[in-house]
């Protein structure tokens, strides 16, 4: 069964600018983070479950063999590096329930609003066959504004299932 949002759900404005405060306040806790682009997001080498044992082979052999560490290479950089990684990845580990259940509650929002809007374009539809006053009109500006609309019949495709 999907996850139903109370149809009654609501945020004050005293609610939405304390949590918008709570979350600038995050931030101004952890003045080093940055944004990477989509571009930057593909590109960059991930550290992560698959590449994590090769990180501490690594970690060790460069404090067992320093002489083989490239000059380039600053330790004491490195060592605060793998020491924020930790402390970011145990906040993370707290955070991301949060972060996804924003996530999760915009896609469902999302989702319902976009089937009243396919509920409302079919009606519409049905009443454009039927030469209902004002529907062709109505119809025939959303059906380009629909994805994919436009480009044939004048069927609409079926509103999602809830």
């Amino acid at each position: 069964m999907p996850t139903q949002i109370d149809p009654n759900a609501a945020i004050s404005d005293a609610n939405k600018a304390a949590a918008i405060q709570k979350i600038a306040d995050l931030i101004a806790l952890l003045p080093f983070l940055v944004n990477l682009t989509d571009v930057e997001r593909k590109k960059v080498s991930k550290l992560g479950e698959k590449t994590m044992g090769f990180h501490l082979k690594c970690k060790d052999y460069m404090a067992q063999a320093p002489e083989f560490v490239p000059g380039f290479v600053n330790m004491t950089t490195y060592a605060n590096f793998g020491t924020l990684l930790s402390q970011l990845a145990e906040v993370d580990h707290d955070f991301a329930p949060y972060a996804r259940s924003f996530e999760d509650t915009l896609m469902q929002l999302g989702h319902e609003i976009y089937s009243m809007d396919l509920a409302f374009y079919q009606n519409v539809a049905q009443a454009a066959k039927r030469d209902v006053p004002k529907a062709q009109a109505i119809y025939n500006d959303l059906k380009t504004r629909f994805p994919g609309g436009g480009t044939g019949g004048t069927t609409p495709p079926a509103t999602p299932s809830h």
